[in-house]
């Protein structure tokens, strides 16, 4: 009786966490579009996102300055209008950001 409520209890821990999305996910320059669909997806989510980059911050940069670095690194039309909408949909819920390195 202990093993099967046991068992029970395991089958419907490993379901649950099944369900649960992964914490952490690393993105490289080849799955961008998949990096912005994901940005998309939690940007009116509550909650703190931390980003390690070798670069500068998208979302302290003026869009217009955002769309030529996108275009000059050859970004697609579809890839460039999910990255500055996220951007906008941040101006428009958090105001102007303010980034300190």
């Amino acid at each position: 009786a202990y093993q099967s409520h046991l068992q029970g209890k395991q089958d419907k821990d490993h379901t649950y966490n099944n369900m649960c999305r992964p914490l952490m996910r690393i993105f490289t320059s080849n799955s961008s579009p998949e990096l912005a669909n994901l940005l998309t997806e939690f940007e009116e989510q509550p909650g703190d996102c931390f980003v390690l980059s070798n670069s500068l911050s998208a979302i302290t940069m003026p869009e217009r300055l955002l769309d030529r670095l996108l275009s000059r690194a050859g970004a697609d039309g579809m890839t460039k209008e999910k990255v500055l909408s996220v951007q906008r949909a941040r101006y428009k819920t958090h105001g102007t950001v303010i980034a300190i390195r």
